[in-house]
Order: C-alpha cells, then sequence, then structure tokens
C-alpha cells in the first residue's frame, strides 16, 4: 500500500490505495453521472452529480494528456484531489500548484477499486498569468525525419502563458521548408522533399495582440538512410519531481531541451506528473508510475509491467529497423554505504551490511532478472539502462582514489558489480575511465553538509548512472550535467536556483550503428 497527501483550496486529505500498473480484474463501470468545470481567479470548482455515490468516491485533477486512468487501472498520482461523497455536490481546488498555460482534466472516480470513471472527464486550461504569451525556449531540435515519409510532431506545449485557446502559430521565415505546415495547436506536418536541415521561425500570436518567436530545427534524411546516427540519453532524479524549486515545469524544459536530450530517464517523480507534464511541453511520448517516468523524443510503442521503481518500454527510433530498450530504475536510498566510513568511521564489512539491509542489492538482482530476455537479445536492440541506484561504482572505489572516499583504498560495490557482469557497461566511466581526474560526482550540488551527522561535509559520489548493452551502441561522449550555480540547501533559498534537483544529471551520447 502507499500512502498519499494532497492539498486543496479548502481540504487537506489522506488517500489510500493499491498500486495498479498491469492490466487488473476488469469490474462494472457504476452508472454515469456527470462534471462541469467553473474558473475563477487561482481556483477551479467542479460540480458533479452521480447516482452511485459512496464515501469511497472521489474527484482527482491530472494533466490532461497521459494522466488520468486507464481502463479504470491507476495510471499516476493525480496532482491534486479530494472526496466526493455525495451524490450531487461541487469542490473547489486551489492552482496555485498548477503550471499555467497548460490543460488538465477531472475525473469523477470510484467504484470497486477507485479508479472507475463514474462521469465523463472534464478539461481545462490554466490560464497564464496576464502577461505577454511566450515561447519558454528560444529554439528546439525536433525529432528526424525523411525524405517522402509523413512527418509530424508539435511544438504547442513550449507556449507559456496562454489566457485562452485563441492564439494561432504561423511560419515566418525558413529554409528548406516548403513542405512544412503548422496547424493553429502547434502542430507541423508535412512530407520532406530533400535532405538536410530543415529550419523554421515560427510566430505564436493571439487575439490581444502579443505574439512570440520559437525556432524549429528538423533534420531530415534521405531514404534507405539510418534515421539516428546520434542518440542523446539523460538519467536525472527529479527531487520530488521539482516540487523544492519554484517555476521548476518551465526550468525541467528548459534544461531538457538545452541538451538536445532524445530519452530521459526519470526518477523521484513525486506528485507532479513530471513526466506527463513534461513531454506536453515538448510534444514528446511519456510514461510515468509512482516514483520512475521516462520521456521520449521517439514513440514509445510497448511497455512491459514491471514494479514501482523500475520501468520498461520499447521505443521506436525509426519504425521496425531501429529501436531501442529503455530500463529505468530508482534504488532504495537508506542506509546509504558511503555514511559508513565518512560519518560511522567504519570499514568495508559496515558498508556491506548497509547495502545488504537498504534492500538495493535484491532490487539489483530482481531487475537482471526483470531484463534478462531483452539484454540476450541485446545486440539486435540495444538495451538502456538509466537510474539512481543510490550506491557508488566499484569501478570508482579503487587504491588511486581513496582520498575520495574516506581513506578506503578500495570496495566492490555490489550493485554496480552485479550490472557489469551481465554485460551492461558504464558510459560515463568508459568515456572517462580515469576516476581520480573525472569523479563524475552526481550526489550533491546542493547538500554540502549533513545536519544529522554534526553538519560533516556530505560524500559526495557517483550515484546515477547510464548503463548499455548492445553492439549497434557505442559511446561517444558522457558527462554529468548541471544547469547554473545552484545555492545549497541550507535551509530554502536553492527555490530559486535555475536547477531544480539535488542531483546532477547523466548526458550521455551514443553512436547508433547502422
Amino acid at each position: 500500500m502507499w500512502h498519499l497527501h494532497f492539498s486543496t483550496a479548502s481540504f487537506n486529505f489522506i488517500f489510500n490505495c493499491g498500486i495498479a500498473l498491469a492490466q487488473g480484474t476488469s469490474h462494472a463501470v457504476p452508472t454515469r453521472g456527470s462534471m462541469m468545470v467553473h474558473q475563477g481567479a487561482s481556483i477551479v470548482t467542479l460540480d458533479y452529480s452521480t447516482p452511485s455515490p459512496s464515501s469511497s468516491n472521489w474527484i482527482g485533477i491530472f494533466a490532461a494528456t497521459g494522466g488520468g486512468p486507464i481502463n479504470g487501472q491507476k495510471v499516476t498520482n493525480p496532482l491534486a484531489w479530494a472526496w466526493a461523497t455525495e451524490d450531487w455536490g461541487n469542490l473547489t481546488f486551489s492552482t496555485a500548484d498548477l503550471a499555467a498555460g497548460y490543460s488538465y482534466k477531472a475525473f469523477l472516480l470510484g467504484g470497486e477499486n477507485q479508479f472507475e470513471q463514474l462521469a465523463n472527464p472534464v478539461e481545462f486550461l490554466l490560464s497564464g498569468s496576464g502577461g505577454d504569451v511566450h515561447f519558454f525556449v528560444n529554439s528546439t531540435n525536433l525529432r528526424n525525419g525523411r525524405v517522402g515519409q509523413d512527418y509530424r510532431a508539435n511544438i504547442g506545449g513550449l507556449l507559456s502563458n496562454l489566457p485562452d485557446h485563441t492564439y494561432k502559430f504561423a511560419k515566418t521565415s525558413c529554409t528548406n521548408c516548403d513542405w512544412v505546415k503548422i496547424s493553429n495547436t502547434g502542430e507541423i506536418s508535412g512530407r520532406p522533399l530533400n535532405s538536410g536541415r530543415t529550419q523554421i521561425i515560427i510566430e505564436a500570436s493571439n487575439n490581444s495582440g502579443t505574439n512570440s518567436s520559437i525556432i524549429v530545427s528538423i533534420e531530415v534524411v534521405d531514404d534507405g538512410v539510418q534515421l539516428v546516427d546520434t542518440l542523446n540519453v539523460v538519467t536525472l532524479n527529479l527531487w520530488k519531481g521539482g516540487s523544492n524549486v519554484d517555476n521548476f515545469h518551465e526550468k525541467q524544459v528548459r534544461f531538457l531541451n538545452s541538451i538536445s536530450a532524445d530519452i530521459v530517464g526519470l526518477q523521484e517523480c513525486g506528485d507532479t506528473q513530471a513526466a506527463t507534464m513534461i513531454a506536453q511541453a515538448l510534444g514528446w511520448y511519456s510514461l510515468q508510475y509512482e516514483d520512475v517516468g521516462a520521456v521520449s523524443k521517439y514513440p514509445i510503442i510497448s511497455v512491459e509491467p514491471s514494479n514501482p521503481r523500475n520501468l520498461q518500454m520499447r521505443i521506436a527510433l525509426d519504425g521496425d529497423d531501429q529501436q531501442v530498450i529503455l530500463w529505468n530504475t530508482h534504488s532504495t536510498a537508506y542506509p546509504y554505504g558511503p555514511y559508513e566510513p565518512c560519518f560511522n568511521g567504519t570499514g568495508t564489512d559496515a558498508i556491506h551490511m548497509a547495502e545488504e539491509s537498504s534492500g538495493r542489492v535484491g532490487q539489483v538482482k530482481e531487475l537482471i532478472t526483470a531484463m534478462a530476455t531483452n539484454l540476450k537479445d541485446a545486440d539486435n536492440i540495444p538495451v538502456l539502462l538509466t537510474g539512481d541506484f543510490n550506491a557508488p561504482s566499484h569501478l570508482d572505489w579503487i587504491p588511486e582514489a581513496s582520498k575520495l572516499h574516506c581513506n578506503i583504498s578500495s570496495f566492490s560495490w555490489p550493485t554496480s558489480k552485479l550490472l557489469s557482469q551481465e554485460g551492461l557497461i558504464d558510459s560515463y566511466r568508459e568515456e572517462h575511465p580515469d576516476p581520480v581526474a573525472f569523479p563524475g560526482v552526481t550526489w550533491s550540488p546542493i547538500f554540502l553538509n549533513n545536519p544529522k551527522y554534526a553538519d560533516k561535509p556530505e560524500p559526495l559520489d557517483r550515484i546515477d548512472f547510464i548503463y548499455y548493452r548492445g553492439k549497434k551502441l557505442s559511446t561517444d561522449l558522457s558527462n554529468a550535467i548541471i544547469d547554473g550555480s545552484p545555492k545549497p540547501e541550507d535551509p530554502d533559498p536553492h527555490r530559486e536556483n535555475e536547477w531544480t534537483s539535488d542531483h546532477k544529471a547523466v548526458w550521455t551520447s551514443f553512436k547508433f550503428a547502422s
């Protein structure tokens, strides 16, 4: 069982329900009720009615795309919720914690598993703050296209501060773009005529007369040429979905756009539906469970049921001709192994005990078992593994680097060792084999001292990884990266940081062999 807490304008509620990641037993849908939405300044009021009142009925607000329940099964946590136990009534929610300029859906839910739809959902656009409409990135690189093949992408989600639905898009200038059409929802479509880079300057405007422009680039390849030669993969712990930092959603999108990410494994998605919202902004594809999520510039064509710590998806870079498998994971955090020598003055035996008692070793063994079929076929369809493993690597804790690790001369961290034994390659350490010259620290850029241990310096280590297996992939570049110069967490000046996490991200650019 998991335990959620949400706040609304007038309520504080506790809600318990079971995890539902896979298709479950179907239940009869209760007779339909109705819903209606009314928006005010900083609030939204939802009228509801149902012929099947129950003490377990509730209303949840989700991202309009990819957030709400499917076939009576939970997909993600609601962004806000409240009990709706009467046969009719209304509930008022604060919109203070919802990103402006985006669409949301409200669902009346209940039934045997509390995720059956009791009425058709209602959708609403949360208006902007009243300032000028603007794209919150200056330029963006869309997924690749091919000469003679239909192409579709969408930039509408990158437009921020929308006051209503009256905006429109238009090409103002472009190169190699005779084939491009742009709709009033920001959809780019057409059939490329020539290979090379298509570049378009697109202007968005609305009835109030405000406008904003963005430079859009699309790499077009000839027929018969591999669609994707370079694949940029990222792993990022979002730190409670990013909610510890102001305006986190736009900052997350700006960051991922700026590094030309193609596939991103996300951990600690929290209650913000972060994967869904990021994908909606970028016009990408997404999957999110309780804690882990992923977004992809290229279509997600299948997913395999896993558990709350792991997800698996198959991504079609180019239909059946070019695909990858992504696994993403988040291991438990405590007890944290490096604290033993650095805070407690203990040795390697204590580290071993911490790793076993934390559950991380068992979690990685379970993950490897789940990955077995994909790993066997990795030379055909390459396998990527992203994650926050909450444990360092045996490749880093070597005698030459002992001064970086509280004078432990070496330690064979079991989680990284297990993955290495399965033929999974640590992309960062492959690119930077010297852990002294390139420690690649990801934990932590903002937690510099630990108040639970007399404010001793926090051990700095590399605990976020991008692994891969398969002869078609090779590491070209890899770095631990961050945006800006974040202020430390002491106690909360970090709220203004451009960087929304307490980890660094890891970015690896792979070459994809034909």
